[in-house]
């Protein structure tokens, strides 16, 4: 019994009767620890926020690089479209878009799915100037990439032909 009495003898009594150590020391280390645990959890957070940020920069940049590969490959495919392309000249003049068939295309319905990943394709007049020819608008687009091209006309078995751009908005 004595024993007992020594032990409870350690502890003083909190005003509500529950025994609490009166040791400092063993307070002190557990508010160390505390703050060292909330240090290196601070540490953490702040080390994810700086690699997330750089994984977005990465992706950005592989998005960037994908629609530039997308755009160029569209830019090919127009000016190579059978829809588009200047039958009557040869072969010579592979690169070259017939402006009657443009303007009719841009009125035709059916070619949505096929510009799915395009925003705006324009043909546009350098030398001489004229209008500007808009094959399909769709939505807003982030970034216009061009091909210079031939664009002709042909009235009365007679080609007249313009140096002119495809402009393609991604």
């Amino acid at each position: 019994m004595k024993m007992k009495m020594m032990k409870i003898r350690n502890f003083q009594h909190a005003k509500n009767g529950a025994p609490f150590l009166s040791n400092k020391n063993a307070q002190i280390k557990i508010q160390e620890t505390a703050f060292v645990l909330l240090a290196i959890a601070l540490l953490a957070v702040l080390l994810f926020i700086f690699y997330s940020r750089f994984q977005v920069g990465n992706i950005q940049t592989a998005v960037q690089a994908i629609n530039q590969e997308t755009a160029k490959s569209m830019l090919g495919k127009i000016a190579a479209m059978p829809e588009l392309s200047c039958s009557g000249l040869g072969s010579e003049n592979a690169l070259c878009i017939d402006k009657d068939k443009a303007s009719i295309l841009s009125k035709a319905k059916g070619y949505e799915k096929f510009w799915q990943n395009v925003a705006k394709i324009e043909l546009v007049p350098i030398y001489p100037e004229s209008p500007r020819i808009t094959i399909y608008s769709g939505k807003e687009g982030n970034a216009t990439y061009s091909t210079f091209i031939n664009l002709c006309s042909q009235k009365a078995d007679v080609w007249s032909c313009a140096i002119g751009k495809v402009l393609i908005t991604i």
